[in-house]
């Protein structure tokens, strides 16, 4: 018997070996027949070929140094085709290009293929790649999903540094200012070089915790706009383009009244505020009645319909999906986790839109913050969670 999970789902059932013939090759290989699966997409289909770096994939058991394929959804009615060793190669015309895998060790039996990181680029500013070089385990990917916040971060010291001194010179710290720029001209909606916005004007990266990225951006936004005031900059260009400090904070303003409840559901995202805010989120202190004896039960909150018994004042959800819908539902993990990464990034968000710099208050400019209504001047909590029902 054998047991097989993929990201499509899982397979199981019995293990066989025959001999196959590929073209004019053969080879005597193992092969599972499936026997339950869970994977819809199994419907019409024959069944499922490896082609990752397991010892049961077919690349592996067959040994083959490269291979090549073209897959047609199974109800198009057309061939595919599926080329292994030399018979694999580039084609279709146009320019190519490609890079070799890294090499690994034996022991590594990660499904997933490895590449060598060439360049990464924000606009038109280079970026210096992680230590390694090449992107795969959980450190260089969390080294990456940091390294843009902290270079726009680092940037404060070229904005601050004297005319003429060793760091207003330093290259890499330049570096660290074009890609901050880059980053800069990327959030702002005008900009030739604009991100992708839902119709409601929230920046969308991804679906999974989809408020994560626009409050971070939203708050490095406000942040550089405070940079480049207090600076006396005042103008950054994005592709010819010129755009303000201002420019910035009207961007992070934006996506605070988003999250707030200025969205096409109505709906405030940070639960507590306003009129409407989600009412089953999915944490285990809050949809449990307290000083109850949960047993082998506890499902039972984590199934119900009923909204939660306490109220996660302060905490900020998910998100929504991409067409600005939102399911108040306790299951629903993707939009509906209250979190502690959420509350901080929100709490800085915030408190960045509501205060302003010294130059502000030097020559008594009104800052641009919150919409009118936001004037509860309540504490931001932050909330410790853990599965299943967090």
């Amino acid at each position: 018997m054998y047991e097989a999970s993929t990201n499509a789902g899982d397979t199981g059932g019995k293990v066989g070996t025959d001999t196959f013939a590929v073209g004019t090759a053969k080879a005597n290989l193992a092969f599972g027949c499936v026997v339950a699966s869970n994977i819809d997409t199994m419907d019409g289909s024959s069944g499922i070929v490896g082609l990752g770096r397991t010892p049961w994939s077919l690349v592996t058991q067959t040994g083959v140094a490269a291979f090549s394929y073209c897959l047609a959804p199974h109800d198009a009615g057309k061939n595919n085709a599926l080329f292994l060793g030399s018979t694999a190669k580039l084609a279709g015309g146009g320019k190519t290009a490609s890079t070799p895998f890294v090499n690994i060790s034996g022991n590594d039996l990660s499904n997933y293929y490895k590449v060598q990181l060439e360049v990464l680029k924000a606009g038109d500013a280079m970026i210096p790649l992680p230590p390694s070089g090449v992107l795969w385990d959980n450190y260089e990917v969390k080294f990456c999903g940091v390294l843009l916040e902290f270079q726009v971060l680092l940037s404060r010291v070229s904005f601050f540094a004297s005319q003429g001194s060793d760091v207003a010179q330093d290259d890499v710290l330049g570096m660290y200012k074009q890609t901050a720029d880059a980053v800069m001209c990327i959030l702002l909606p005008d900009s030739e070089t604009a991100a992708f916005t839902t119709k409601g004007g929230l920046l969308y990266v991804a679906e999974w915790n989809s408020l994560q990225h626009p409050v971070a951006s939203a708050f490095l936004a406000a942040v550089y706009s405070d940079y480049m005031q207090s600076s006396r900059k005042t103008e950054l260009t994005c592709s010819g383009q010129g755009f303000s400090p201002s420019d910035l904070r009207k961007f992070a303003k934006s996506q605070a009244d988003y999250l707030l409840g200025s969205n096409p559901m109505k709906i405030s995202y940070l639960v507590g505020y306003g009129d409407r805010y989600p009412e089953r989120v999915h944490h285990r202190g809050i949809s449990i009645p307290e000083n109850v004896d949960t047993g082998c039960d506890s499902h039972k909150w984590l199934e119900t319909s009923k909204p939660n018994p306490n109220v996660t004042t302060d905490a900020l959800v998910g998100g929504l999906y991409k067409n600005n819908s939102f399911v108040d539902e306790r299951d629903n993990v993707m939009h509906n986790e209250a979190t502690t990464y959420n509350c901080a990034l929100v709490a800085g968000l915030l408190s960045a839109l509501v205060s302003t710099t010294s130059l502000q208050r030097q020559h008594q400019e009104p800052p641009m913050g919150l919409s009118a209504n936001f004037t509860r001047p309540w504490p931001i909590h932050c909330i410790q969670s853990s599965s299943p029902n967090r």
